[in-house]
């Protein structure tokens, strides 16, 4: 049970031998299993584990939930990379401009 715990790998080989099987041997839509799949590991983890979600730092907590008046922060960030975005990006065929 310790090697179980202590090796994430032997859980990435174990899924995706299940996850490889059911569509092999079980004849199975590849997208339908893998999505069957992560259903029931996120069921295990749900059922297993409080807070699996984990934690962040308080100062990154703002990122999420913090507010400029009415706007989320998330939002304000979002139109900023979408502004960068929009910059480096101007027309679909100079997308190598801002790679250059």
């Amino acid at each position: 049970m310790y090697l179980w715990r202590s090796s994430p790998s032997l859980h990435r080989i174990l899924i995706g031998l299940v996850n490889g099987l059911t569509i092999t041997k079980l004849k199975v839509n590849p997208f339908i299993a893998t999505l069957g799949t992560s259903l029931i590991i996120k069921g295990i983890i749900n059922a297993t584990f409080s807070n699996y979600t984990g934690s962040v730092p308080k100062s990154f907590e703002y990122f999420g939930y913090g507010t400029v008046g009415p706007v989320p922060v998330s939002i304000i960030i979002l139109l900023l990379i979408v502004l960068a975005a929009g910059f480096c990006f101007p027309a679909p065929n100079s997308a190598r401009t801002c790679m250059e």
